[in-house]
């Protein structure tokens, strides 16, 4: 996020001020960096809170007992942990019943 004058940065807050909605999914996580790796994520981190588009979503993990060589190992898991969970029909909406949980799963399909 910090290489090349942190273009990768720039242009994340340029789609996401400038977006209203997206529908997607980002997961985005740093081991036991400092410096320059450390201070892009918090901005990023910063930049997602303030400017979240509608039917955006996003997890970020700052997790320092990994290190840079295991740590897209273990952010592939979570990602996929994150975003399984996110797709679980809420118990609320099961005991509605069939016809709420097809509601349900045709909204996360769009």
């Amino acid at each position: 996020m910090w290489w090349h004058d942190q273009v990768i940065l720039k242009d994340a807050e340029n789609i996401l001020v400038g977006t209203t909605q997206l529908n997607n999914y980002l997961y985005v996580n740093l081991s036991n960096e400092t410096g320059d790796m450390l201070s892009a994520f918090e901005q990023d981190t910063k930049l997602l809170e303030a400017h979240t588009p509608r039917e955006f979503s996003y997890n970020s993990d700052l997790d320092k007992h990994e290190s840079h060589g295991t740590s897209a190992l273990i952010g592939q898991t979570l990602a996929y942990r994150y975003l399984d969970a996110s797709l679980q029909c809420p118990e609320e909406i099961i005991a509605q019943g069939i016809p709420a949980i097809k509601q349900f799963y045709k909204i996360q399909s769009e």
